[in-house]
C-alpha cells in the first residue's frame, strides 16, 4: 500500500526537482564553516562543500524504482587541522537534517582533503565519502521507513557496513560512536513500525478519507510510542519524531473532536503537551 508520506513525495518533488535527473534520489545542500582557521586553510576548502554537494547529488543511491528525491543538509564547521605524517587531518563538528523529522550532530569527524582530489563513489572507505554515504543512508532509512513501515532496513544496512568499516581503518575517530548509532536507530523496531503507521493514518484519513480506518492505524502508532517510552522515556528519537509532526498530527486528530486523544498524547508525550492542550482548550469552546 502507498503510503501518504510517499504520494506527499511523488507530488512534491515531481514540481520542485523536475530540472533534475530522474536518477537522482537525494538532493543536498553543504555549507561549511572555517573561521578557526587560518586564511589559507580557509582557502584549501574552499571548494569542498560543492564537491559533497556534487558527489551526493549526481549519484542514485535508491533502488526502489520510485522514483522519489530526498534531502539532506549538511552544516560543517570545521575547528582545527593537525599534520600526521604527510596527511593533513581536518577535525570538525556536522549538522546533519533532513529538513523534517531527522536531525543528528556528530561531534567527530576527522577527514584528510587534498586541494583538487575528486571525490568518487568507489566503496572503498574514504574520510569523507564514508562519512557522506553513512548519513544519507541513514536519512534514507528513516524516510524508508515513514513511506511503509520497516522498509529502511537495506540502507540501515549499508550505513552498518560503512561504519563497521571506518571503525577498523587508519582514522577510526568517531566511528565506533556511528556504529552505536546506526545501532540504536535500526534496532528500535517500534519507532521504526510507528513511522510507517503514522504514515498510514494520514494516508487513510486525507487520501482515503476513511477516518474509521485512519482512527485504527492512529491508535496502533500510539500504543507503539506508549511502549517505546516505557522503555525509555527520554529516547531522543522518538521524541523528534513526534516534534517535528506536532502541528500536523494535532490538526489531523483536531478532526475527530475527540478529548481523549489529546489527552492521551499528553500522557505519552508531555513534551508537546503545551501544542496538545491548546487544541483542547479549542475543543473546550466550541
Amino acid at each position: 500500500m502507498f503510503s501518504f508520506r510517499l504520494l506527499t513525495f511523488i507530488f512534491f518533488f515531481s514540481i520542485c526537482t523536475s530540472g533534475y535527473s530522474l536518477a537522482q534520489s537525494v538532493i543536498s545542500d553543504i555549507k561549511l564553516e572555517a573561521t578557526r582557521l587560518t586564511p589559507k586553510e580557509q582557502n584549501d576548502l574552499q571548494a569542498l562543500a560543492h564537491e559533497i554537494s556534487t558527489y551526493i547529488n549526481e549519484f542514485e543511491y535508491t533502488e526502489d524504482g520510485y522514483d522519489l528525491t530526498f534531502r539532506l543538509d549538511m552544516q560543517i564547521f570545521v575547528e582545527s587541522v593537525t599534520i600526521a605524517g604527510s596527511e593533513k587531518l581536518y577535525h570538525s563538528k556536522v549538522a546533519i537534517t533532513n529538513r523534517g523529522d531527522q536531525r543528528y550532530f556528530d561531534k567527530r569527524w576527522v577527514f584528510v582533503y587534498t586541494l583538487n582530489d575528486p571525490l568518487f563513489h568507489t566503496g572503498v572507505f574514504h574520510t569523507i565519502t564514508s562519512f557522506v554515504d553513512f548519513y544519507v543512508y541513514l536519512i534514507l532509512g528513516g524516510e524508508f521507513d515513514s513511506i511503509e513501515p520497516l522498509q529502511g532496513s537495506s540502507y540501515y544496512n549499508n550505513a552498518k557496513v560503512i561504519a563497521t568499516r571506518g571503525k577498523i581503518s587508519s582514522h577510526s575517530q568517531g566511528w565506533r560512536n556511528r556504529e552505536i548509532r546506526i545501532d540504536d536507530i535500526s534496532s528500535n523496531w517500534r519507532l521504526r513500525d510507528a513511522k510507517g503507521k503514522y504514515s498510514d493514518f494520514l494516508y487513510f484519513l486525507y487520501e482515503e478519507q476513511n477516518p474509521a480506518e485512519a482512527l485504527k492505524s492512529l491508535n496502533e502508532t500510539l500504543d507503539l510510542f506508549r511502549d517505546i517510552f516505557e522503555l525509555n522515556s527520554l529516547d531522543k528519537y522518538p521524541i523528534e519524531f513526534l516534534s517535528a509532526h506536532v502541528e500536523e498530527l494535532s490538526n489531523a486528530v483536531y478532526g475527530y473532536r475527540k478529548r481523549e486523544l489529546f489527552e492521551r498524547l499528553i500522557i505519552i508525550n508531555p513534551t508537546n503537551t503545551k501544542r496538545y492542550q491548546f487544541y483542547l482548550d479549542k475543543l473546550d469552546e466550541e
